[in-house]
């Protein structure tokens, strides 16, 4: 009984010693990837997608993928009632499908919809998702081209 309870012992420590080590090692490493992937950041405090490549090779790789769905598809001319679905908006003389990320913040320009507020900036761009982080509820408000100048980044990382 006296050498089950001392075997017992031996073990429950034998595990813990291994839990701790393990957890030291995974805290280091983690903290020299840390030091490892610098990253700047722009004008508006947004890392672009292209700077996380080295810590996630395969997200960004994914990402820039999208770039191969370069098609824009004209819904009204495909589908002519939604002109008379949508009569009175914008939709009903110009409604593209969505294309990739990469292309958010050109398709948002070339929309053929007329932009009074920046609101509809805000999920196209990573810029505009931090000027909304910073300035709050009044950044729907500012003008669509004064805030559209600015941004850099369409729909990435920091998004998500």
């Amino acid at each position: 009984m006296k050498k089950d309870k001392r075997l017992v012992g031996i073990l429950s420590l034998a595990a813990a010693t291994v839990v701790v080590l393990g957890a030291s090692m995974v805290c280091e490493k983690q903290s020299d990837n840390s030091k490892s992937t610098a990253v700047t950041e722009n004008a508006n405090g947004v890392v672009s997608a292209e700077q996380w490549a080295k810590q996630y090779p395969d997200i960004v790789a994914s990402f820039n993928a999208n770039e191969d769905n370069k098609l824009v598809f004209d819904h009204v001319e495909e589908y002519p009632m939604i002109a008379t679905v949508y009569e009175g908006m914008a939709f009903s003389t110009y409604y593209n499908a969505a294309r990739a990320h990469t292309y958010s913040l050109e398709d948002v320009q070339s929309t053929g919809r007329p932009h009074a507020l920046a609101n509809c900036l805000t999920c196209k761009s990573a810029d505009y998702t931090a000027v909304v982080n910073k300035n709050g509820v009044s950044a729907y408000k500012e003008e669509f081209d004064a805030v559209y100048s600015t941004l850099e980044e369409g729909i990435s990382c920091y998004n998500c």
